[in-house]
């Protein structure tokens, strides 16, 4: 019986195979002698899989080994490293025991002494390294030392982000007492106060546009008049209607954030829409029009019941739709119906009658007013959001020759704020 020949390779190959690789992550522990003598090659392509942000040589030096008298961080606790100029890592500081590192930011404002910027920490800690602080921490990069932001926070830090325009760091966690937001001014080196007073539930992520600051987690929001003050309470702040001002909207469906589709597809990809069927007049054939509002107008053909079906491969929420007739050549969609995909459930929507002004349900003939005046008809999922992979709409009724559109935009179950 005939017998593979010994595997071997040199340890000066094997790091040259791999260090293109792994010295960005390597710590700066050199290679033992007891390293395994494996040829590589003859095992085609090799990958390194699992939970971890760095390599190294396996050795009891190693300062990521627990036995290491050189280790530095906390086995139950969370530890923040740094990248060294050499590629290997560096402790910066651990909590203590039991403590937990949920968000970082860094700073490079104008109004911070440290030439290398400022890291802040936040979490549930009630220190880090030796400095003593509750949930946050600054860390100064030009000389690795922490300091406390006054007494910190009373509860988690589960977001942070870094306002180097105004020199400021918006904290966000779950510090009910404060609103579940803080302020802190790094001009000043103090805690400010929050503009409209706080949120009343957990504040999880914190986000700019440049202009704007957004604000998502587990609150609720009153919808108010547009308004240049900010009221001054946990439970209500200003918010900023986002339909324009010919959309017939029902309750607060107005300062709802619209999710058009191609920002859909790009983040979900494969995202398809049909119309059909189409008018032979080329002008009005092409259904891509739909997907963003005033790019142009869709007709059916003549005299037909038409479908509209948009369709992807993701989830996203919506709460509702907003539909923008076609008033084309004296045609328009005058009654429709929605269903979810992918549970093809028929949806029950809830609208304002544009006449009236009172609200109405409907479920299997949506009425669509054909008042060239109105924009667009904002209509609300009855039951609350749904997570949908895509939508059909069949346009049911029409005026005219035929049915048509101008635009279908989802709505978010978010809102647009000042």
């Amino acid at each position: 019986m005939s017998r593979n020949p010994p595997i071997s390779i040199s340890i000066p190959f094997l790091f040259t195979l791999l260090s293109p690789y792994l010295m960005p992550t390597m710590a700066s522990t050199p290679a033992p002698s007891s390293i395994p003598q494996v040829d590589f090659s003859r095992m085609g392509s090799v990958g390194l899989g699992g939970s971890f942000s760095g390599l190294d040589w396996w050795s009891s030096s190693s300062p990521f080994a627990s036995s290491s008298t050189s280790a530095t961080f906390s086995t139950d606790g969370d530890t923040v490293f740094v990248r060294q100029a050499n590629g290997s890592y560096a402790v910066l500081g651990s909590t203590n025991s039991g403590g937990t590192i949920n968000a970082l930011c860094w700073s490079n404002s104008s109004a911070s002494d440290s030439s290398n910027g400022t890291l802040y920490i936040g979490g549930s800690f009630s220190s880090i390294g030796s400095t003593s602080s509750s949930n946050i921490v600054a860390c100064s990069l030009s000389d690795n030392t922490f300091q406390s932001l006054s007494d910190g926070v009373s509860g988690p830090v589960n977001t942070l982000y870094c306002d180097n325009t105004n020199s400021e760091v918006w904290v966000g966690g779950s510090f009910n007492s404060s609103g579940n937001l803080a302020l802190w001014s790094i001009a000043s080196s103090a805690w400010t106060e929050i503009p409209f007073g706080g949120l009343n539930g957990p504040v999880e992520d914190i986000s700019s546009n440049g202009s704007s600051i957004y604000f998502s987690g587990a609150f609720t929001t009153s919808y108010l008049s547009n308004s240049s003050s900010l009221v001054n309470t946990t439970s209500n702040f200003t918010s900023a209607q986002s339909a324009p001002s010919n959309t017939s909207t029902v309750g607060h469906s107005g300062y709802l954030t619209p999710v058009t589709m191609p920002s859909i597809s790009s983040s979900a990809g494969n995202l398809t829409i049909t119309a059909g069927p189409s008018t032979n007049q080329k002008q009005y054939s092409d259904a891509d029009v739909l997907l963003c509002p005033g790019r142009g107008t869709w007709l059916a053909e003549n005299n037909t019941v038409a479908q509209v079906d948009v369709k992807g491969y993701n989830y996203w929420i919506a709460t509702g739709a907003r539909v923008a007739n076609a008033h084309v050549e004296g045609r328009g969609a005058t009654a429709f119906c929605i269903t979810s995909l992918p549970d093809n459930t028929q949806l029950n929507m809830t609208y304002t009658d544009p006449t009236t002004g009172k609200n109405e349900t409907c479920w299997e003939y949506c009425p669509l007013s054909t008042d060239a005046t109105i924009g667009a008809q904002d209509f609300l999922f009855t039951d609350g959001p749904r997570n949908l992979t895509g939508l059909q709409m069949e346009l049911k009724r029409w005026i005219g020759d035929g049915p048509g559109l101008s635009s279908v935009q989802l709505l978010s179950d978010g809102e647009v704020c000042l």
